[in-house]
């Protein structure tokens, strides 16, 4: 038991040292602030992620089209 305790101890100190490393990072010392900040920009990096992987597959379609027009292409001048 006395080996668990100990460890809990170490594990909260860590914690405890990560988030004063992170609130010296952000310059935000309010822990509810942190993390309403750390949510927000989670959402807007989802909401990134979200628009660039719809923008790939936009493109993807796209390039699809080009190469079937590029098959199925006959000059005007052949007709």
């Amino acid at each position: 038991m006395k080996n668990a305790n100990h460890l809990t101890i170490e594990k909260i100190i860590k914690y405890e040292e990560d988030l004063a490393k992170i609130q010296a990072a952000t310059h935000i010392t309010d822990f509810d602030k942190l993390v309403e900040t750390f949510i927000k920009n989670e959402e807007k990096n989802f909401a990134t992620f979200k628009f660039v992987n719809e923008q790939s597959n936009e493109i993807e379609t796209l390039e699809k089209t080009i190469a079937d027009l590029k098959v199925n292409y006959v000059p005007w001048s052949v007709l």
